[in-house]
């Protein structure tokens, strides 16, 4: 894998010999310490939870009991621990799967509790326009989305000096806003930001990218057998 493709391109010319791999116990342990956390909240959701704590579960936490939730985590461990012990690929994959689903459940369920307590549309779309926040008008928004299409279309289609074209992009729609916000893009920044609590998307950005990786573990135990067995 190279990237970029093009390489007389001036990032190619800056890069060294580095190449995505690592050592088969590396990836062992990586795969290890994955199934021991997985097995860790199976463990917490069976042993219970305070009363205080219970009451911030998610809907789909609150969908059956926590010890429910609990074996489930530890079938799942236990499965890939079984395939890792015995070396069986299709164990491992079984085991994998079994966590993309549990995961990718309570990522909804956050992902909805987090929905419910954002600002309003209405609100939310009224900082986007509103001009005591600053904020760009109609015409300057259209202009900036046509700005960054095109930026975005230089970056794809350039054969030489993506890289940067890429910088000179942000550099041109920073610059876009700043003019759009008559200077004040430091205050339009904090008016979007306290409307639209990023900081809580944390938690369940978390659990997304677990629920990622344990589907990234199915896949590549999967494609390193087919290569092994040729």
């Amino acid at each position: 894998m190279q990237f970029p493709r093009d390489r007389t391109s001036w990032l190619a010319r800056k890069q060294g010999d580095w190449q995505p791999g690592m050592p088969t116990f590396i990836s062992f342990v990586i795969l290890g310490l994955f199934t021991a956390q997985g097995a860790n909240r199976g463990v917490d959701y069976i042993t219970g939870d305070r009363p205080d704590v219970t009451k911030s579960l998610t809907v789909v936490e609150q969908a059956m009991p926590l010890h429910y939730w609990g074996a489930l985590f530890l079938i799942a461990s236990t499965v890939v621990a079984a395939g890792m012990l015995f070396r069986r690929a299709q164990v491992i994959i079984t085991g994998c799967l079994c966590f993309v689903v549990l995961y990718s459940g309570i990522t909804w369920g956050l992902t909805v509790k987090m929905l419910t307590r954002m600002t309003p549309v209405g609100d939310f779309w009224h900082i986007l326009t509103a001009p005591e926040s600053h904020a760009p008008s109609g015409v300057a928004w259209g202009l900036i989305i046509l700005l960054c299409v095109l930026c975005a279309g230089a970056i794809v289609l350039s054969d030489k000096y993506a890289g940067l074209i890429f910088l000179a992009s942000i550099v041109v729609i920073i610059a876009a806003f700043t003019a759009a916000t008559g200077g004040h893009l430091n205050h339009f920044i904090s008016e979007f930001v306290q409307h639209f609590p990023l900081d809580g998307w944390r938690t369940p950005s978390s659990f997304a990218m677990a629920t990622l990786i344990w589907g990234l573990f199915a896949w590549g135990t999967k494609v390193m057998q087919k290569a092994r067995r040729g």
